[in-house]
């Protein structure tokens, strides 16, 4: 099979297409922005992804579990069905430079309570050498001090009647 992924961008929908068909699946990357290929070129993209697969699993399993899979419409449909009336929902998202934790400390931190961390992933789906790879970039990243975090929380109101 072949996937044409017409306007790549940084290749995200050409490198999931990959992780998820493995080696049967040829994919054709193509953008006007030459900068943007190069970036497709570069082994960091297409091993992160790897990791991001491994701690957010895209499978039926995960889509069925409710810590996993529901967002604010969700919770208002939840305040429904509960026979609430009167409903009013706030989402609040804050995007901001994060303080670092630790090095260490970030590689044994799970992202949510389904998912192995970083250290579990680099292990089980991760050479050596590719572990070693990640570890130097993404901790350039990590202690470079300028990733973003971001904060969701809805709060609900409701009347019960």
């Amino acid at each position: 099979m072949t996937l044409a992924d017409i306007g790549t961008g940084d290749g995200l929908v050409g490198f999931r297409a990959i992780e998820r068909a493995g080696a049967s699946i040829r994919v054709l990357m193509t953008d006007i922005s030459a900068p943007l290929l190069r970036h497709t070129e570069d082994p960091f993209s297409p091993l992160l992804l790897r990791c991001r697969a491994a701690q957010f699993p895209d499978t039926e399993k995960a889509r069925s579990l409710p810590i996993t899979n529901y967002g604010e419409r969700d919770l208002v449909r939840f305040a429904i069905d509960a026979g609430f009336t009167d409903i009013h929902l706030e989402l609040h998202i804050e995007v901001r430079t994060e303080d670092s934790l630790p090095w260490e400390t970030f590689l044994r931190t799970s992202p949510h309570p389904l998912a192995p961390s970083l250290e579990e992933v680099f292990e089980k789906e991760s050479t050596r050498d590719e572990r070693a790879y990640l570890e130097v970039r993404m901790r350039a990243i990590f202690e470079s001090g300028a990733q973003l975090g971001a904060e969701r929380i809805a709060y609900l109101t409701a009347k019960r009647p």
